[in-house]
């Protein structure tokens, strides 16, 4: 098997692999695959799947965008127009609208046939991917990562205070906004004798469109109705999970103010004891310098009685259904979407998001949250999460304009500029302009 020198590829960083043909066989073809970011963290998978397939008579070109969101956005879809597209390529439907592809029939190859044929049970996935990947019905997609919202916290702040430690709380289904509050309370502390807290429970970015979903969500409300055809902003759940972020600036004082460093920075320090952000971050704790002991858990829920979710970003694969190497192509899709595949992710990154529940028995893993500076109770914390509680924020081609303008107004609303239900009254009557509601 013989590697290719670095190449440059229109706008993009691109290197490949090759194979020599034994004789007899047929020709070769190439395979492209696009992503974005680090090449060696694609050149590692790629490498993973050459040493789990000896012998395969293909060729793989790789390229890479050095940004994610719009340069890779723009780059993707001027290719796909022209009709010289990848391959395959890595889709983030947050800010890529895969959804929308699969309404209009555009671009995506449908995979299902493809499962079918070799006997691959979608059922070894997360559930939360058989929800997105796909229309309801057939799957366009197989996952390179799922990376929940998690809330990580200073166990050693919290054992040190005499409080009930939040992992200990959800498991008996009483880690409620109740409870968090009151552990808010108690870690915001004036450490130095002036007068002034300097340590808090919170940043001071908690309030935001990306962090407040599950709140929203277990007090029983939501931005959007499930088909996205209006918003419910200002729906009563959702201005109940709002006004409580919102109370814990204005009413608890528990929130860093503005100028401290935010997250994970901000926690790694000691700055606040709470930090919610997506679940690839405890391998940047175990391989930085922190002086105290994490745990993890799920961000609160509103009540005992509430549901109990929490937002994800994934991260697919999709295949080109104008490939002229569709069969090819398959073999790496295949082989990228499987557990095989996302242990050598998890490989090439340290650890980042996981795709498949068989991840949590293989040895790498278990392995790896042996080392010091992981939970305890990591692997079930997790493993509960990401089958239990894990959610999918609405896809929408203006989620990303949706955003920037949701958290001009949490901007305001922590900054005590303007009242919660004003706020999501405007954010709602915007939001439906936004989506053409009664144009």
């Amino acid at each position: 098997m013989k590697r290719k020198t670095i190449r440059s590829v229109l706008l993009a960083i691109a290197f490949g692999v090759s194979a020599l043909l034994p004789f007899g066989t047929a020709l070769a073809e190439k395979v492209v695959l696009m992503a974005w970011s680090d090449p060696a963290r694609w050149q590692g998978l790629v490498d993973g799947f050459l040493a789990d397939n000896p012998g395969w008579p293909h060729e793989v070109e790789i390229q890479v965008t050095p940004q994610d969101g719009a340069p890779y956005r723009e780059s993707l879809l001027t290719m796909l127009a022209g009709g010289a597209g990848p391959d395959i390529w890595l889709v983030d439907p947050n800010w890529l609208e895969f959804h929308q592809w699969l309404r209009d029939g555009l671009f995506v190859e449908e995979l299902t046939p493809y499962l079918e044929r070799d006997g691959v049970s979608a059922d070894s996935m997360w559930p939360v991917f058989k929800d997105l990947g796909g229309d309801g019905m057939r799957l366009f997609s197989l996952p390179l990562h799922i990376i929940p919202q998690t809330m990580y916290y200073n166990k050693t702040r919290v054992s040190e205070l005499g409080l009930v430690d939040p992992a200990e709380l959800y498991k008996i289904g009483d880690w409620t906004f109740d409870n968090f509050l009151s552990a808010a309370k108690a870690v915001t502390r004036d450490q130095n004798g002036d007068g002034e807290a300097d340590q808090w429970a919170l940043m001071n970015g908690f309030l935001s469109a990306w962090l407040s979903w599950s709140y929203v969500w277990t007090s029983g409300g939501d931005y959007f109705d499930r088909e996205i055809t209006r918003s419910l902003a200002d729906a009563p759940g959702t201005i109940a999970g709002v006004e409580f972020l919102s109370d814990l600036y204005h009413q608890h004082g528990v929130v860093a103010p503005e100028g401290t460093p935010g997250s994970p920075a901000g926690f790694m320090a000691g700055h606040f004891a709470f930090d919610q952000n997506w679940g690839h971050l405890p391998g940047t704790f175990v391989r930085s310098e922190i002086d105290f002991e994490w745990g993890v858990v799920l961000p609160p829920k509103a009540d005992v009685n509430a549901e109990h979710y929490t937002p994800t970003t994934q991260g697919f694969w999709v295949m080109n259904k104008d490939s002229h190497a569709k069969e090819a192509a398959w073999d790496l899709l295949k082989w990228l979407g499987s557990p095989a595949g996302n242990l050598a992710w998890l490989r090439a990154t340290y650890y980042h998001g996981i795709a498949h529940p068989a991840i949590f028995e293989s040895d790498y893993f278990l392995n790896l949250i042996s080392e010091p500076g992981w939970p305890d109770n990591f692997a079930e914390i997790y493993f509960d999460l990401y089958m239990n509680h894990s959610r999918s924020r609405p896809h929408f081609p203006e989620a990303a304009e949706w955003e920037r303008m949701t958290n001009e107004y949490f901007v305001q609303i922590r900054r005590g500029q303007i009242p919660v239900q004003t706020a999501l009254s405007e954010l709602a009557r915007r939001s439906n302009q936004l989506l053409g509601v009664g144009e």
